[in-house]
């Protein structure tokens, strides 16, 4: 194997780490937004059942929820950016959690746009390098 050769290999090898390394990033992150999507349905779900009940247990943290009442009815507080939080009727704070499921489901196909383009290099990678490497090992 020339020196050149060995050069390609090597930059071969640290480009397929580099792409590993950014798979499990996207992995991750795609995960965090999965979370998220999960939080947001879920309040969604719970602003449903405020409509029908001023009876509620509010979640204190760590699984453990207290018995209260709605004061307000069919009014809640959404952080509507830069920590500021307003507030809104049952249907307007639906509407802007809908839109925030919007903008999560566009950010997961991104990162599934990027999982995929990733693994593909991946996967194409792979038999050049195995290739290289027998190579190496023949002229040894």
């Amino acid at each position: 194997m020339t020196n050149a050769e060995e050069k390609d290999l090597r930059e071969k090898i640290l480009f397929y780490h580099a792409l590993q390394e950014r798979l499990e990033t996207l992995l991750k992150e795609r995960q965090v937004v999965l979370s998220k999507i999960n939080e947001l349905q879920t309040t969604l779900r719970n602003i449903e059942e405020l409509k029908r009940n001023k009876k509620v247990l509010f979640s204190i943290g760590s699984n453990a929820f207290v018995p209260g009442k709605v004061l307000e009815k069919g009014k809640l507080i959404v952080e509507v950016g830069a920590n500021i939080a307003l507030k809104k009727s049952f249907d307007e704070g639906r509407e802007i959690i809908e839109k925030r499921i919007e903008q999560a489901n566009k950010v997961l196909r991104d990162l599934e746009e990027g999982i995929r383009n990733t693994s593909t290099l991946l996967e194409r990678l792979t038999p050049q390098i195995q290739s290289m490497l027998q190579q190496k090992k023949k002229g040894s």
